[in-house]
């Protein structure tokens, strides 16, 4: 084994450098040696770092070779702009590109694909729950739209892989077609997987019902690009310069002529004057030059909408609001317009958001909030005013950000940047607290809870944290215990002054999703299904 010096205690000047030091270090480390475990590493950490030792997690706890990763995950240590990064995964791909894509939901599960022909899954806390292997290059990945299916296609396989997140297990459906997969949208409302092939062949898989169906020559050239309507309209676009509009049996009821490579197709409400309802409207990019809008309502007036040309290219574009559009473009600018019909090709609002390149834009419609990405930064902007910028995050020791993605419930921002790492950042935490006497009990983190004791003197005693473990939806403290709750499973803490301790803890399961839990010195009272459960806690937390 190859011997790593470690520098004095004096280099380190707070636990954010320590921990750059360890991730850069041991990646060196992983590449020079045969293997090595991360958790060899830091057992040669001298005996003076014993504070940071607890702020380590490895994602993996097998050895380590050149091409797998770690991660670091220390959401109450590292902060950007007072903006929590949750967890940071380095190069989980190698160098490169990374895509991203979060689960629908409560976003428990990030997937991420690259270079290295695998996808990777990661829950909320940055522990990776599966690599999936595939035959090439990954061309297309994304979750079912109740996000209980993962779907995976590739170069050099006729293979459609599907991973399941409620039992983690694989499955490989075989495409029927002896052609390559080239693109796949999952329908908006049904379990309905459609896949473009090389040749312009099209597949549609019902997982329900296990059926397969392939249409052949949907197209004359590569299928690149489609989106789902809610209505159960599918539309694709091809390098044969069409754009075709079918049903979820795959019968073609359009076809469009193009004037140039159409990218990034989108199913919306186009604004009418006398509204219609449904999403109504196909939009996509031609030749990252103008923006289309085919309203099915009136096939025969189409609309291109071109744009100043110091704008330069079309990067991306996003939907919000009543009928309104983002487009964000390479030179740093986004602009907002509208699709009404009176309005339509008028800027209501430009900005140059960024001083030498806008890569990305993501929406997160819950929340009502926007966020760009370019340079080295993340800008955060609320879409009922976006002349202002709400936050700022400076990434710091990278050369740029390629792109930028919402968790589906607006808590979290997954960024990844030009070297291939993803970083995951706290946007939001649910607003959880309780009050009982002089104590105030917050939750911090997304699993993390912090009692502060509220006294009159000067000099404030220190407050007490609590790893949940879960992330809770329900949390309350009494006289002397804390407890949280999520789904049917709640979990107690003794939290006196004299002996608590809050790495033991008691754990509880009932018949129902917990609603609320309240708290006296020696009772839990749990309400449930309208019932309410009572049940000591003192007499189980002795026993522990």
């Amino acid at each position: 084994m190859h011997e790593l010096s470690l520098p004095s205690h004096a280099q380190f000047s707070s636990e954010k450098d320590f921990i750059r030091w360890i991730v850069l270090s041991s990646h060196d480390f992983c590449l020079k040696a045969n293997h090595y475990s991360l958790e060899d590493l830091l057992t040669r950490v001298p005996r003076d770092y014993p504070k940071f030792q607890g702020h380590l997690k490895v994602a993996r706890g097998s050895k380590y070779r050149s091409n797998e990763h770690f991660n670091v995950s220390a959401s109450y240590l590292l902060e950007t702009d007072g903006l929590t990064v949750l967890y940071q995964l380095y190069q989980p791909h190698g160098t490169g590109t990374v895509f991203i894509s979060w689960r629908p939901g409560n976003s428990t599960h990030l997937a991420t694909t690259g270079y290295d022909s695998s996808v990777a899954i990661f829950d909320r806390q940055g522990d990776l729950q599966e690599r999936i292997q595939i035959a090439g290059l990954c061309t297309g990945f994304g979750w079912d739209s109740d996000g209980d299916l993962l779907a995976v296609i590739s170069q050099n396989s006729s293979a459609i892989t599907l991973w399941d997140a409620t039992t983690g297990k694989k499955t490989q459906i075989d495409a029927g077609i002896r052609d390559g997969l080239t693109c796949m949208i999952w329908a908006k409302r049904t379990c309905l997987l459609a896949v473009g092939t090389q040749k312009g062949n099209l597949v549609l898989y019902d997982h329900l019902n296990a059926k397969r169906i392939p249409i052949l020559g949907k197209h004359r050239k590569k299928i690149t690009c489609g989106a789902w309507s809610y209505e159960g309209l599918l539309a694709l676009a091809s390098e044969d310069k069409i754009l075709t509009i079918s049903t979820s049996d795959g019968d073609t009821k359009r076809e469009i002529p193009l004037q140039g490579d159409a990218s990034d197709i989108q199913f919306n409400e186009m604004k009418m004057d006398h509204r219609v309802g449904g999403e109504n409207t196909v939009s996509l990019i031609i030749s990252k030059t103008t923006l289309f809008l085919y309203n099915i309502l009136d096939p025969e007036n189409p609309i291109e909408l071109a744009f100043q040309k110091r704008y330069g290219s079309i990067v991306t574009y996003k939907w919000y609001g009543d009928g309104y559009i983002l487009v964000g473009f390479q030179t740093g600018y986004f602009t907002a317009i509208s699709t009404h019909i009176k309005e339509v090709g008028q800027e209501l609002f430009q900005v140059k958001n960024h001083k030498d390149s806008l890569t990305d834009l993501a929406i997160s419609q819950i929340i009502g909030k926007i966020a760009t990405c370019g340079d080295n930064t993340i800008k955060i902007h609320n879409l009922q005013n976006l002349e202002e910028t709400e936050k700022l995050i400076t990434v710091s020791g990278e050369t740029g950000i390629s792109t930028v993605e919402w968790s589906m419930d607006g808590t979290m921002i997954a960024t990844v940047t030009h070297s291939g790492n993803v970083l995951v950042y706290l946007i939001q935490i649910p607003k959880l607290s309780s009050v009982c006497g002089n104590r105030i009990a917050l939750l911090t983190s997304l699993t993390e809870v912090t009692v502060h004791l509220y006294t009159l003197d000067k000099e404030k005693s220190e407050p007490i944290i609590i790893n949940t473990i879960i992330e809770p939806s329900v949390l309350t403290i009494g006289p002397m215990h804390a407890a949280v709750g999520l789904n049917n499973r709640a979990l107690f803490w003794d939290i006196a002054e004299s002996h608590y301790n809050t790495t033991v803890h008691f754990e509880r399961d009932y018949l129902a999703t917990i609603d609320n839990i309240r708290l006296n010195e020696a009772y839990a009272s749990v309400l449930f299904d309208g019932k309410l459960q009572l049940h000591s806690v003192t007499s189980i937390l002795k026993h522990i």
